[in-house]
């Protein structure tokens, strides 16, 4: 179709402005991890994301907010109906034992593409954090109305109530409670 040749054409585009790819390595521990991708995947395909830990991987799943949904990922049985892991979104990972997972990427789009922009829905979001430099969630997540923010163990990483601002880090997932719809582009690493 026409669109994929447009497609396929963009992706050569952006191949040859020589933006770096790099590698980020995410340790999981045995049992539930929430995790993002710190980087912009090569190739989003979660089994192609996942190939080097599926055998530990028991189930990924992932909090659609604008319907509500749970998608999931089993790769045992390659089966589910979450088929890709991109930038931008947070997966809980059960892990039957701990391994790492090497995410490869780039930390900036390339020069034809657009910054990176994520949506938030009113209510509670699964969101990652496109970084490898550990930052505030007020810096991150910034032109977003968002009253909390909390990590994989369910610790407060901020609070817009009571002013409290904390890190986010590399390769962590978040949970965001957004007062309204909205978007952000976060700020690219060098």
């Amino acid at each position: 179709s026409w669109y994929a040749g447009q497609k396929a054409s963009h992706e050569f585009t952006t191949a040859a402005e020589s933006i770096p790819v790099t590698s980020y390595d995410i340790s999981l521990d045995k049992g539930w991890n929430l995790i993002s991708l710190p980087l912009i995947p090569t190739d989003s395909a979660i089994a192609t994301v996942l190939s080097d830990i599926s055998s530990n991987v028991d189930i990924v799943k992932y909090y659609d907010t604008e319907t509500g949904d749970w998608l999931s990922y089993v790769p045992s049985g390659n089966t589910g109906s979450l088929d890709t892991m991109e930038d931008g979104r947070g997966y809980w990972v059960f892990m039957e034992n701990a391994d790492t997972l090497t995410i490869n990427g780039q930390e900036r789009p390339g020069a034809a593409e657009s910054l990176p922009e994520y949506h938030v829905y009113a209510g509670w979001n699964l969101i990652g954090f496109k970084s490898v430099d550990i930052m505030k969630s007020s810096t991150y997540l910034y032109g977003v109305d968002y009253t909390r923010v909390y990590n994989g163990k369910y610790s407060l990483v901020a609070d817009r109530n009571e002013n409290t601002d904390n890190n986010m880090i590399p390769g962590a997932g978040y949970w965001v409670y957004a007062v309204a719809e909205g978007s952000f582009s976060p700020p690219l690493g060098q």
